[in-house]
């Protein structure tokens, strides 16, 4: 897919919609509060998908895009992807043209 045809901000607001679906339940959790939320991290995951290139390229290419002053560090952003739910990758899966 060709780099120039992707609207990255436009995959930033659909994220940011769907983990505001996501954020129904707010349970106790232990360790430190979260800085960043699930729109960055789901993001950054599927434009290194479409463009299919590595996390610093993807992390540059986000940064550029949707105008982030603070962005994840790169062990941040593959940690967090690796930790997500398996139910939220299927939710994403199951997300038609409906849903936008």
């Amino acid at each position: 897919m060709n780099r120039a045809k992707i609207n990255i901000t436009l995959i930033y607001k659909i994220t940011e919609k769907f983990a505001s679906t996501l954020r129904g339940k707010k349970l106790a959790v232990k360790g430190r509060p979260k800085i960043y939320g699930d729109s960055v991290f789901l993001t950054s995951l599927l434009v290194r998908e479409l463009i299919s290139c590595s996390y610093r390229e993807t992390i540059l290419a986000v940064k550029k895009a949707v105008r982030i002053k603070k962005m994840p560090a790169l062990f941040t952003i593959r940690y967090r992807i690796s930790t997500m739910s398996k139910r939220i990758f299927a939710k994403i899966g199951a997300m038609g043209v409906d849903w936008l």
